[in-house]
């Protein structure tokens, strides 16, 4: 078949309103599955329908791909979120006893009108961002997600508004982020789901162990430089270790004595005696050392090692 046969199929389908009868619509599609081959489109469903091809097979089965893979762009990405939803309430066995009703639905009513009642809070910003999401299809719980990060609170929708496009990765490392770290830029920078692990592992740590000011302070470190550009997890883990309090010390503070609490106070007497204490945070972390900033006459740092070698220090 030629190739300017197939075209004008193409034109025709294309240019079939929704004002249109339902027998004009079948008949375009008839025109265009005669001119081309199932085969094409299958292929090409497979491709476009990405993590979601078994739901979207549910609805579209054998050559009614074609009306999924001819469909536009930005309507297709609004009957993946409205076909994940179902899926995701009912199953995709619900999905293939509904499929002619539902794909006469999502043919002939507003994609718009689906998703607000598919999704109950769903507003502006939700459409926007199945707009920017990938030509590709993700999986159904990802559009869950994305919905939900979408009416959440308002620094992360105030993020989303900004997006020129988003992944599936970052849409799920966003919403497993901590609400501490919530920040697109972070979700970015993140490439396993350990990273993400760890990091709520240190912000369960950090509000445990330190002050509420210290952490307030390197939280405030980590969002102004997230807002900016990409932040590495590793970058984050430093800065929420530079903050833990140490074990509690074997001597009280006195006028003349001061205990180093984290290594955020390590690293500045480091620097202010031009020495090496900043390495040896891992040892204080530990409980295996602890230091004291002696200011009676000539002011020294003090460290005190557990006799038992690696052990943690007692009274």
């Amino acid at each position: 078949m030629s190739k300017m046969v197939t075209s004008n199929a193409q034109q025709i389908v294309n240019e079939v309103s929704d004002n249109d009868s339902t027998l004009e619509k079948k008949q375009a599609f008839q025109l265009l599955q005669f001119t081309q081959s199932s085969e094409f489109y299958e292929r090409l469903t497979q491709k476009i329908a990405g993590g979601l091809y078994n739901e979207i097979l549910a609805v579209f089965p054998k050559h009614l791909q074609i009306i999924y893979s001819i469909t536009d762009s930005k309507e297709r990405k609004l009957w993946n979120a409205v076909i994940a939803k179902r899926s995701l309430d009912d199953g995709i066995e619900s999905l293939e006893a509904d499929s002619p009703d539902l794909m006469q639905t999502l043919l002939f009513r507003s994609s718009k009108e689906l998703l607000k009642e598919e999704y109950d809070q769903a507003d502006s910003l939700f459409t926007l961002l199945l707009y920017k999401t990938p030509e590709s299809a993700m999986d159904a719980d990802v559009y869950q997600k994305l919905y939900e990060l979408s009416v959440s609170s308002e620094s992360v929708r105030s993020q989303l508004k900004k997006v020129k496009s988003i992944t599936a990765n970052v849409i799920r490392w966003l919403y497993e982020l901590p609400k501490e770290l919530k920040y697109i830029n972070i979700a970015k920078s993140v490439s396993q789901e350990s990273q993400v692990n760890r990091l709520a592992e240190l912000i369960k740590l950090v509000g445990d162990r330190s002050t509420d000011s210290d952490k307030q302070a390197a939280l405030k470190t980590i969002g102004f430089k997230a807002r900016f550009g990409p932040v590495k997890p590793s970058w984050i883990a430093e800065q929420i270790l530079d903050v833990l309090s140490f074990d509690a010390p074997v001597i009280p503070d006195s006028e003349h004595v001061r205990y180093i609490r984290n290594k955020r106070e390590l690293t500045k007497l480091s620097e202010r005696y031009e020495n090496c204490l900043a390495h040896h945070g891992g040892s204080a972390a530990s409980g295996a050392s602890q230091y004291y900033e002696w200011t009676l006459g000539q002011n020294v740092v003090v460290q005190i090692r557990s006799a038992m070698g690696n052990g943690a220090l007692t009274k």
